[in-house]
């Protein structure tokens, strides 16, 4: 999602002080991940997919950029991500989305399919393309004109479930205070559950867990800057949907767009997250990763 200059100089307002902001109760710290090998199409990241392993990535920008590229530890043990290439976005004919239309071009959400097909959300015009291995483009069923998404906040929050199909939460849409969880099927998005949100954090990135569980990255824009806080829910309970929350901060670490669930040698799960920086100077971008809390530490 894009934001104008006030936003902006809010948000770098309160980054100031976001190195210093606790973690929930058992959940580790938030550690940037540099990324290395990067130029000046690096920016804007709003989308990340990470290997079950945590050894590969691939990201997406808002100006229809894709990264790949690997993971690995530095001498000291710290996590840093190589940029191994960076292509243009595709369009259904196999033509690149035009550098000077970035609104065309505006990826948002991003999701893995076991078969390695990658499925893109776009805002502004939304729409949902599913690429094959071979690059080609599926145009995927329309998002429900009932959902009212405004032009700026579209499905943000894209997953592949733990049977392949796709989910989507709209940043936008729904009620006020409860947001829709949309699954692909049956030819169109049915609403499978709602998540409540009755404090105002809206949905901006997803993935399911090895639990079969989905982790939700949730961002509310504050006076002061932006707010994150990643829940987890267990889709198969009846009713609205409160989940558990793992990491909510008090204060920003930037605008925090996207979230990929990985697994150390240890076991434990990871998040790894990115910050767009909508390519401000005013704002801080990058790739973050939060070691979480097990289901009996989480707050």
């Amino acid at each position: 999602m894009r934001f104008g200059p006030a936003v902006a100089i809010a948000a770098a307002l309160s980054l100031l002080a976001a190195c210093f902001a606790p973690a929930a109760s058992g959940t580790g710290t938030l550690t940037p991940v540099p990324l290395i090998g990067g130029d000046a199409r690096v920016g804007g990241l709003s989308g990340l997919e990470v290997s079950e392993t945590g050894d590969r990535f691939t990201a997406i920008s808002d100006r229809g950029y894709m990264l790949t590229g690997g993971i690995d530890r530095d001498e000291a043990g710290s996590l840093r991500a190589r940029i191994g290439a960076i292509e243009r976005i595709r369009h259904l004919d196999g033509s690149e989305y035009p550098a000077d239309r970035p609104l065309i071009a505006d990826a948002e959400g991003l999701a893995l399919f076991p078969d390695g097909r990658l499925a893109i959300s776009f805002e502004e015009f939304h729409r949902v393309f599913v690429y094959q291995p071979n690059g080609r483009a599926l145009r995927m069923p329309f998002p429900p004109k009932s959902l009212n998404m405004a032009r700026n906040n579209g499905f943000e929050a894209l997953a592949v479930d733990p049977e392949g199909r796709l989910v989507a939460l709209p940043e936008g849409g729904g009620g006020d205070r409860t947001a829709p969880v949309m699954r692909l099927m049956m030819g169109g998005w049915h609403v499978v559950a709602e998540v409540n949100r009755a404090d105002r954090f809206r949905p901006v990135g997803a993935d399911f867990g090895p639990d079969g569980l989905l982790y939700l990255l949730e961002r509310k824009v504050t006076p002061l800057g932006f707010r994150s806080r990643i829940r987890r829910f267990d889709l198969s309970r009846p009713g609205l949907l409160s989940g558990e929350t793992l990491w909510a901060p008090h204060r920003s670490f930037g605008n925090l767009e996207a979230l990929s669930i990985w697994t150390d040698k240890t076991g434990r799960l990871h998040a790894m997250l990115l910050a767009d920086d909508n390519y401000s100077a005013f704002m801080s971008g990058g790739m973050y990763d939060l070691p979480l809390a097990a289901a009996d530490e989480a707050m």
